[in-house]
């Protein structure tokens, strides 16, 4: 892994490449102005050059410009909007899979074996704590004020009540994976489950039953729009609806039968509803889930997306996934943009035959040439 302790601008010619912009394709032995990963400009910032081509798990808004993004040994932000992102400067060792901010400065990251990382500076650096468990935590919510609840696998659930300083075992009842959590309050909270299997609180996530869906298939995502209505996503692009807060569930025709891994509600106008997925699936209701409609993001557009959010009281949001992917949308996801998509590879080597101009070599036969604006260089490998 290749990390560069000086923040600079630079431009890489991928002598042969392969990139996502609505297709693959196969470029010849040409010389291409190209990024690590393929953006809306010419130049980008950069700290560490792998990290791009990992996965992007998921984005907490922080504001309307400020966002922070959590993945694969990486955490990312913006402070635009969107339009552009940097690393935060800091070696990761853990795969994160959720994020979420209390308050403009304090948040919490969680990921696999437990890991939970902290921040008291809006995401600028991160503190490691100890959350009492070695079960991966898949995602992460706030109760109110400085309380969480998180949920991961084997039907773990941590609570934290001083902003993920300290944490606590909940007994869930079950040790099935624990997927996603949404609070429709304070007090009440849902949980999506494996086995078509759904938790519900009513105590801020202290106390939880179990219930199921007519079917046995996974359940990843969960979120509602109101105290009485909300979605429940899953396995083979299953889409469940309740209109009487959980007590009974509906089955919508999602219109796909690919696996839907999170679902959002826009803040703006609760009946447009966004679920996303494998190979890179995206559906969309404007009716409350009476009829959907999917996303033609182009017929060679197959990455994973993992996750949506929406910017706080906007139609604006973005969409994450396999491979630093990142779309955005501007239209509550009536149509989608394409930030970022990472170019997946192990470096190996890398040589400067000048102080601007090298070469980057990697598997799969990839060799890049690197122009580097700024002539001061230091360099780990």
């Amino acid at each position: 892994m290749i990390y560069n302790k000086v923040k600079r601008i630079f431009r890489i010619h991928h002598l042969e490449t392969e990139f996502t912009n609505g297709q693959m394709n196969r470029l010849p032995a040409l010389v291409f102005f190209l990024f690590l990963f393929t953006s809306t400009g010419w130049a980008q910032t950069w700290t560490r050059m792998q990290s791009w081509g990992l996965d992007f798990e998921s984005v907490h808004w922080i504001s309307d410009k400020v966002g922070v993004g959590v993945g694969e040994r990486l955490i990312f932000q913006t402070t635009n909007g969107g339009t552009t992102w940097e690393e935060v400067i800091q070696k990761f060792d853990t795969h994160f899979f959720d994020v979420v901010f209390l308050n403009t400065t304090n948040g919490i990251a969680v990921g696999d074996k437990g890991v939970v990382y902290v921040t008291i500076d809006g995401g600028k650096s991160w503190q490691k704590k100890e959350s009492g468990t070695t079960n991966d935590l898949l995602n992460i919510s706030q109760t109110s004020g400085s309380e969480v609840v998180a949920v991961g696998k084997n039907g773990e659930i941590r609570t934290s009540t001083d902003f993920g300083n300290t944490w606590s075992k909940v007994n869930s009842g079950t040790s099935l994976h624990l997927n996603d959590i949404a609070f429709v309050n304070q007090n009440t909270a849902f949980i999506a489950a494996d086995d078509g299997r759904f938790l519900r609180s009513f105590d801020k996530g202290k106390t939880w039953s179990i219930s199921n869906l007519t079917q046995t298939l996974d359940l990843y995502g969960v979120a509602f729009s109101s105290d009485l209505i909300g979605y429940l996503v899953g396995e083979n692009g299953i889409f469940h609806r309740t209109i009487d807060g959980g007590q009974t569930w509906t089955s919508l025709n999602s219109t796909t039968t690919t696996t839907l891994r999170k679902v959002a509600i826009s803040p703006l106008d609760g009946r447009i509803v966004i679920g996303v997925g494998d190979l890179g699936t995206i559906v969309r209701s404007a009716n409350s889930g009476t009829t959907f409609g999917r996303i033609n993001l182009g017929a060679n557009a197959t990455r994973k997306i993992s996750n949506t959010s929406f910017k706080p009281n906007s139609n604006e949001q973005v969409a994450i996934g396999k491979d630093g992917y990142l779309l955005f949308s501007s239209n509550a996801g009536t149509s989608w943009t394409q930030r970022l998509a990472g170019i997946r590879n192990h470096f190996s080597s890398v040589d400067f035959k000048t102080q601007t101009i090298g070469f980057i070599a990697g598997q799969s036969g990839n060799l890049s040439l690197i122009h580097i604006s700024e002539p001061t260089r230091q360099a780990e490998i």
